[in-house]
């Protein structure tokens, strides 16, 4: 291999980065060229600094090399970067491209600039030089002529030194000058770092001076604060001790001479003159101790001519002081007492109100509570009605923020009418009492089984017994035209109970109607035997606690029906609470509606079959058979009755759009149906229903159309409608190509039939074919082709063309198959 040929090869197989050695390489010369970018500005800076501050020659020349060597390095590592920027392949660099280019132009121009600067200033010092230098040689010069001329040695001396004076002192004028000015720049630098150093130092010293005082304002309110509530404690207790002290003073004064008459017994019994001295002794600390009191013992100097006068007088000094000691320490101790209680209050956590929504039951506890809190606290009315906001809810704070939006000069005046106007709209007696009997109605409706709700009911009836007394206007619960639209609320053994205990306490009373207490204690002991935790801990409900279900399905909607069997031998109707027929064979509750019976057997909690209680309908074990068709499922008042003048149909599976409708000019109410697909599940709808129309085909034939139903959301697909080309494309369709009329693209699909028209979808003649291939339906309206027609949509959206509905009105659920169609009547499956 030759040369030429080695440095071909050698061109082939030279090294393309790949994507990851780009970006190793990128990372590496971009660190590269942030560290030179640095080193340029440090360099730059230094140059600057040098200019402004009159260096010498030589530190301006060490500046300047050391920046042409930086902007030199900066240079060399943006070629570097621009090199690597012709290598991008893959787009990666082209944010950071702009970036580098705009800082290399920018540091490049400012080091040429501060080059310069600095060639400029270099540059003047060296004409200044030169100039001296050729000044001195004139000197020189002229000196030289002088001394051929012939002059004296004093002449040519003194001009010289003259000369050379002068261009000195033009020199320092210069240099005095310049640094005369810059002296001036760094003094007034220098006096605005002073200035703001002391305007700093004023603030700081300002600012401690303020916490200092605040701190001792605070320090001093504190031990005032402390000061007053120790002095007020005191105050109390001396009072509260003052009144008690009286009474006990006569019988302590009358303890206090017997025992000092036997101790004087006592003393003139020993006339021993050193126990005298011993007790002169004693009585001198005795008098010590005291000092701090008013009264004080006397030194009474004993002897043996007048003991009796010693005696006396010192009876009556220690009997003061004595009573006087025990009363100061009795007041101490009390003092101590109520430091002690105020001080263990202080420490136990805040008690904080409850927030007030509405609830007129809660408005006097909430009240006390509030009030409470800030007892013994120096409130303003503002403050007041401040913490009234912060703890109410919805109604009662709107009403403050009313009343805080008001102007007055005497927020004490605006703060009572706030109360009042609380205390009127939920503190009322009435208000309060109404809303306990609506809470006892609603709170009676719950079935057998339901045991918590039992429990709740409980506690209301426990809560209003004790507030009967207070509350007026719940005494009507101790009659019982109050009490019977609650018991007919609650279950069947509650209602047996109670009447059980009405008779027993009538027999007693002579006649009379037990009161609302003994209802309470009933509905309590009942709620003890349900819920006691030996019986709940055991015993686990076999169905969850819920009342009847609502929307089963009835099959039959009229019948006759009558029970075979029954529990109860006597006849008891639940509809008008008495013992005169069975349920069943009430005619005032066979002439309500649906409707209401369904609703009425709901809140009973009675079974929808049998209706007796204790049970739900798919429990019953009854035995029930119908007169009229034999069924074994319904009662004979539980039947749908057909109203006059009005004919139901089973169903309705012709459905069409509003659009339809209105372009007919219907008009009617819309009746509710429950519509089931495959996306939803007995979906509500409301829709008009017209009966009386009757459908045309393209080939003249008409038929008459059963009752519509009116649907706003109807599949509208066209794109499987088959029309002539499409069929013409199958050998075994070909001969009934023509009589598929051409498609009308503008056509809306606004009706769909169903099978409840069986004259129009009955199949009269079919075209079949072989496998996989649409097949062809000859209807009293003419043909249709079924299945896929276009052979060319392998992996395409699947459409389905036939949907199951399911029509449910308000008592039943119905089922049928519907087809759509195009105004042209064609339908496609």
């Amino acid at each position: 291999m030759d040369m030429a040929e080695f440095t071909d090869a050698k061109i082939r197989r030279e090294r393309i980065p790949t994507r990851k050695g780009f970006q190793n390489s990128l990372v590496e010369k971009t660190g590269a060229f942030n560290k030179q970018t640095k080193l340029l500005q440090r360099a730059i800076a230094s140059v600057h600094s040098a200019i402004e501050g009159e260096h010498d020659t030589t530190m301006l020349e060490r500046v300047t090399v050391s920046l042409e060597i930086n902007k030199q390095a900066f240079e060399s590592s943006y070629r570097n970067l621009e090199r690597l920027f012709t290598e991008n392949r893959w787009g990666e660099s082209a944010d950071v491209e702009s970036q580098v280019k705009a800082t290399s132009i920018k540091y490049i121009q400012s080091a040429e600039s501060a080059l310069c600067q600095v060639t400029e200033k270099l540059n003047a010092r060296q004409q200044l030089t030169k100039k001296l230098k050729s000044t001195d040689e004139k000197d020189e010069v002229v000196l030289k002529d002088s001394r051929s001329l012939g002059r004296s040695k004093r002449s040519r001396s003194s001009y010289a030194s003259s000369t050379s004076a002068r261009m000195k002192a033009l020199a320092d004028a210069a240099a005095a000058r310049k640094k005369a000015e810059y002296d001036v720049l760094i003094t007034e630098r220098e006096n605005e770092r002073k200035q703001l150093e002391a305007e700093e130092e004023r603030d700081r010293i300002a600012a401690r001076a303020q916490h200092k005082r605040d701190m001792a304002v605070l320090a001093a309110t504190k031990r005032k604060a402390s000061a007053e509530a120790k002095l007020k404690a005191i105050e109390q207790s001396i009072n509260e001790e003052r009144s008690s002290s009286n009474k006990s003073e006569e019988g302590e004064r009358s303890s206090v001479m017997s025992r000092l008459r036997t101790k004087a017994w006592i003393q003139d019994q020993q006339r021993d003159k050193t126990q005298l001295e011993s007790k002169r002794l004693e009585a001198k600390n005795l008098g010590v101790r005291m000092r701090t009191e008013k009264p004080r013992m006397m030194d009474v100097e004993l002897s043996h001519t007048d003991n009796e006068l010693h005696i006396k007088s010192q009876t009556q000094e220690v009997h003061g002081n004595l009573g006087a000691i025990l009363q100061g320490s009795m007041k101490v101790a009390t003092t101590n007492e109520k430091l002690a209680s105020n001080q263990a209050r202080i420490s136990l956590p805040k008690c904080h109100p409850d927030l007030f929504s509405g609830d007129p039951t809660m408005f006097h506890p909430w009240k006390s509570g509030l009030k409470g809190m800030l007892h013994d606290t120096d409130v303003t009315p503002e403050q007041e009605m401040n913490y009234l906001h912060t703890y109410t809810r919805a109604g009662p704070q709107k009403l403050v923020d009313s009343f805080r939006k008001r102007q007055s000069n005497n927020m004490s005046v605006l703060l009572n009418d706030l109360w009042k106007e609380l205390e009127k709209r939920y503190g009322n007696a009435a208000t309060i009492t109404n809303t306990f009997l609506v809470r006892l109605k609603e709170q009676a409706k719950f079935g057998e089984h339901e045991r918590k709700k039992l429990q709740a009911f409980s506690d209301l009836c426990i809560d209003i017994a004790r507030q009967i007394d207070q509350l007026p206007g719940l005494g009507c619960l101790n009659y019982s035209i109050a009490i019977r639209p609650i018991l007919n609320s609650l279950p069947e053994y509650i209602r047996r109970r109670w009447e059980k205990i009405v008779v027993e306490y009538a027999e007693e009373n002579h006649d009379a109607y037990p009161d609302f207490q003994a209802f309470a204690d009933m509905i309590e002991k009942q709620s003890l035997l349900r819920n006691h935790p030996n019986v709940t801990a055991t015993f686990e409900s076999t169905r969850k606690e819920k009342g009847a279900t609502w929307g089963r399905d009835y099959k039959v909607l009229k019948e006759d029906v009558e029970i075979i069997e029954e529990s109860d031998n006597e006849k008891y109707c639940t509809f008008h609470d008495m013992k005169a027929h069975n349920l069943p064979e009430c005619k005032a509750f066979s002439q309500k509606t649906l409707q209401e019976r369904t609703q009425w057997l709901k809140k009973a909690g009675l079974c929808y079959r049998c209706l007796m209680q204790k049970h739900l309908a798919k429990e019953c074990k009854r035995k029930v058979k119908c007169t009229k068709c034999g069924s074994d499922r319904h009662l004979k008042c539980f039947i749908w009755r057909e109203r006059k003048g009005k004919k139901r149909k089973k169903c309705h599976q012709l459905i069409r759009t509003p659009k339809l409708v209105d372009e007919l000019g219907i008009t009617g109410t819309k009746d509710k149906y429950f519509l089931s697909t495959c996306s939803a599940k007995k979906e509500t709808k409301y829709g008009r229903r017209v009966s009386g129309l009757t459908i045309t085909s393209m080939n003249g034939v008409s038929k008459q159309l059963p009752t519509l139903v009116e649907c706003d959301n109807i599949p509208t697909e066209k794109h499987e409608i088959p029309t002539t080309q499409l069929v013409k494309q199958y050998e075994h369709l070909r001969k009934i190509a023509d009589e598929i009329p051409p498609l009308d693209t503008k056509a809306q699909v606004q009706l769909l039939i169903g099978r409840d028209a069986p004259e129009i979808m009955k199949v009269r003649e079919v075209r079949n074919g072989p496998k996989g291939a649409p097949w062809a339906h000859k209807l009293a309206i003419g043909w249709t082709v079924c299945g896929r027609l276009c052979v060319n949509r392998q992996g395409a959206p699947v459409h389905v063309q036939t949907h199951r509905t399911v029509i449910q009105s308000c008592i039943k659920y119905f089922t049928f198959w519907d087809h759509k169609a195009n105004k042209n009547i064609f339908c496609t499956h």
